[in-house]
């Protein structure tokens, strides 16, 4: 398991992240019910990164025969969610930027109802304010980029074009490219 991406990830987290990451997963996922939140919690455990992928399995999966690729994508599934996790702490109060990074993330996860009624409580109120201010101003640039997004990833399910966006470094200006 340690030779894994998600392995990796964990491993060069100290142990107050990665502590706070199962507590948000424990939080979000109540009944810890998701293959993700599970996943993490037998991941907690003492000595779990060293166990075999088949091991991990049983414990997520019970009797079912083990699917590498199946592992893969529940393993991909938690990366990502981690990722987000530590890019939305690594923001901390800009509440702007914690708006546009979950902006991002529903629209990767592909939740129906949850990236307009983020929409709704996030950017629509900026867009009323009278007198935006430049960073009102990019914040609306940032949330109608993934506005775009989303439009495209319905009309064409293989359009990816966020992760690009996400991948290039932010300037006073907006998005440039390297």
């Amino acid at each position: 398991m340690k030779s894994t991406l998600l392995g990796k990830l964990i491993s060069g987290l100290n142990e107050d992240e990665w502590k706070s990451f199962v507590k948000h997963m424990k939080h979000r996922d109540k009944e810890a019910k998701t293959i993700s939140a599970r996943l993490a919690l037998i991941l907690e455990k003492p000595g779990a990164m060293e166990w075999e992928k088949e091991k991990i399995w049983r414990k997520l999966r019970g009797k079912e025969p083990f699917s590498s690729s199946q592992f893969s994508t529940d393993c991909n599934t938690l990366l990502t969610q981690l990722r987000d996790f530590l890019r939305m702490k690594r923001l901390g109060e800009d509440s702007q930027a914690l708006a546009v990074a979950a902006l991002q993330s529903v629209n990767r996860a592909t939740i129906p109802g949850e990236f307009e009624r983020l929409w709704e409580s996030e950017v629509v109120p900026v867009t009323k304010r009278n007198y935006p201010s430049p960073d009102d101003l990019f914040f609306l640039y940032k949330a109608w980029m993934e506005k775009h997004n989303r439009s495209m990833q319905d009309k064409n399910p293989k359009y990816w074009g966020h992760y690009q966006e996400i991948a290039m470094p932010l300037t006073i200006s907006g998005y440039c490219r390297k």
